[in-house]
């Protein structure tokens, strides 16, 4: 027996060693509480988790092989060193501070989440429980120490918190907002991208399907309320549809929304998933490209001057007012001509020629 573990049994108030008793019911007891102490031993030394004995100014006084190999020191290293030295410098303060309310009898025990440093220097993630034993008078003699480790959970966290967040930036950098719609209880869920996209904070519109339908523009409430019904009573295909939605500023903004229903465990598909995209930029494009095409055509058909367009292989495809004067048709009789067939045959190599450059 080491000395850390004859301190160990004297602050137990165990004897480290004992005589034959004369009296054999003495003889079986102690037999009993041998036997016990041993089985105790094997927990402690056979345990998944590590585990550890460790004195009030925080040196290991007793540790297991799982701990062992948890932070990758043997034992008479961990023995020859204390728990502060090998926790986290952002973790130290808090729990020192546990320490300090169970010695204070403040809590009975406490558990934390916290860093240790491997031996090879790399961090290793640890749930942490700590209890107490005090001798007969109360006084502290020791802490018992179970330590698992959860550095795979607390790895697969922070990948996740990576993934969330390079998702948000995306939502954000391609203005899209996302939405859930429980079409069996109408329960609704609006991501923060969303709401924003309305200029709302999260905590300014409430996740109900009015919040949606009262911000339709009037002249398209009902196409798309009609549309929402006939796909939710047969959903074929993804669900797709264009329509203005009332900002917090009054105006309105067009949103293209695309939805498809989630199939669950059961095989029943009554949630449907589906994104918010700002779409008024395009659409104002849209307008303006519509508007100056409106414009061209005004002084096209306006100017006294012949105009006309054609396919690389010659044929018409657009002719002003001026053409159909000219020849006296309609437009349909002239698209779909070739214009070589009304060129004069003196002409016409010239005209190809020149054509066939451009």
């Amino acid at each position: 027996m080491n000395t850390r573990t004859k301190d160990i049994a004297a602050a137990r108030g165990k004897p480290t060693h004992s005589s034959v008793p004369d009296n054999p019911e003495s003889t079986l007891t102690e037999d009993a509480l041998s036997n016990s102490q041993a089985h105790l031993s094997c927990a402690f030394q056979d345990a998944a988790i590590g585990m550890a004995l460790v004195g009030l100014d925080g040196h290991w006084l007793q540790v297991n092989p799982a701990l062992c190999k948890l932070v990758g020191y043997t034992q008479p290293e961990l023995l020859a060193t204390t728990f502060q030295a090998i926790t986290h410098p952002d973790d130290l303060d808090t729990d020192l501070a546990f320490v300090r309310q169970v010695l204070a009898s403040e809590i009975p025990t406490y558990q934390m989440e916290k860093r240790y440093f491997h031996k090879q220097g790399h961090i290793v993630w640890i749930l942490l429980d700590v209890s107490l034993v005090r001798d007969p008078a109360t006084h502290p003699l020791f802490f018992i120490a179970q330590i698992q480790d959860i550095s795979k959970r607390k790895w697969a966290e922070e990948a996740l918190r990576t993934s969330q967040e390079m998702l948000h930036q995306a939502l954000q950098a391609s203005n899209t907002g996302l939405w859930v719609w429980n079409t069996e209880s109408n329960e609704v869920s609006y991501s923060k991208e969303w709401k924003g996209q309305l200029g709302y904070k999260e905590a300014e519109l409430t996740d109900d399907f009015q919040t949606w339908e009262t911000r339709l523009h009037p002249d398209d409430h009902a196409q798309a309320m009609t549309y929402l019904r006939a796909y939710t009573a047969q959903p074929v295909g993804d669900y797709q549809y264009e329509f203005r939605l009332r900002h917090k500023d009054g105006t309105y903004r067009w949103i293209e929304t695309r939805a498809t229903f989630v199939t669950e465990p059961d095989g029943r598909q009554i949630r449907l998933l589906g994104s918010h995209t700002d779409i008024t930029a395009r659409k104002h494009m849209e307008t303006t490209l519509r508007e100056s095409e409106a414009w061209h055509q005004t002084m096209i058909e306006a100017i006294p001057q012949q105009v006309w367009t054609a396919r690389p292989d010659g044929t018409l495809e657009y002719v002003n007012r001026r053409v159909l004067d000219y020849f006296g048709c309609q437009e349909d009789d002239l698209l779909g001509w070739e214009w070589e067939s009304v060129l004069h045959p003196d002409d016409l190599p010239a005209c190809q020629e020149s054509w066939c450059q451009r």
